[in-house]
């Protein structure tokens, strides 16, 4: 049996796809799984918040016709990814355990949320990450990164990334901006190879 395989070109996207294969394979040693890269308008329009291109569709669209045209068997993504509503054909076959739930604060000197320099600036491109962190602390400045050029799912936000871990001083943005921290899926680092230097974003840690 031959599963072919959806996914978009990121690094956590072929991650995760790669990890449900091999999930498979353990169970089903005799299937045979391929990969089909997507591209989807996510990937493609860096420059804007989510909101301003359509949302959590934009991650999904392109790999959701694949699906229903018959070209792909299935797709792998991250669950806060997909819309609220299924599309009419497609049902979400099932859910692995899940990894780290946290997000995490990535910051070259070791900051924690609480001991953040006052007025510092943090990067994110989630829009409840910058409001949680508004909440605990309304000082600080909130960076979008995809409105910077850069975005978190593609090649250059992890290479900002590495750039964090390898203790390097990053300039983070375009225009000569650089940021304290950077609040990111706590579960996303490890995935990657990226996983030290990351604090849980939570109260007093």
């Amino acid at each position: 049996m031959k599963l072919i395989f959806a996914t978009r070109p990121s690094a956590l996207a072929r991650w995760q796809t790669q990890w449900v294969i091999q999930a498979l394979k353990t169970i089903h040693r005799d299937l045979e799984c391929e990969e089909k890269i997507i591209t989807t308008q996510g990937d493609k329009i860096l420059n804007k918040p989510l909101p301003e291109i359509g949302g959590k569709g934009v991650f999904t669209q392109e790999l959701e016709g694949e699906l229903l045209s018959g070209a792909v068997h299935c797709a792998v993504h991250s669950l806060k990814d997909l819309p609220v509503e299924n599309p009419v054909g497609l049902t979400i076959g099932c859910i692995p355990a899940r990894a780290e739930a946290r997000d995490a604060l990535i910051s070259l000197k070791g900051y924690t949320v609480t001991t953040l320099p006052k007025n510092a600036s943090v990067g994110t491109s989630s829009l409840r990450r910058a409001a949680q962190l508004l909440s605990l602390r309304p000082d600080l400045h909130i960076q979008s990164l995809r409105q910077r050029g850069y975005a978190f799912t593609k090649s250059t936000g992890w290479s900002i990334r590495r750039n964090y871990f390898s203790g390097r001083r990053v300039d983070s943005f375009k225009f000569g901006e650089t940021c304290d921290g950077m609040a990111v899926v706590g579960g996303d680092a490890p995935r990657t190879g990226s996983g030290r230097a990351r604090r849980p974003m939570s109260r007093g840690r």
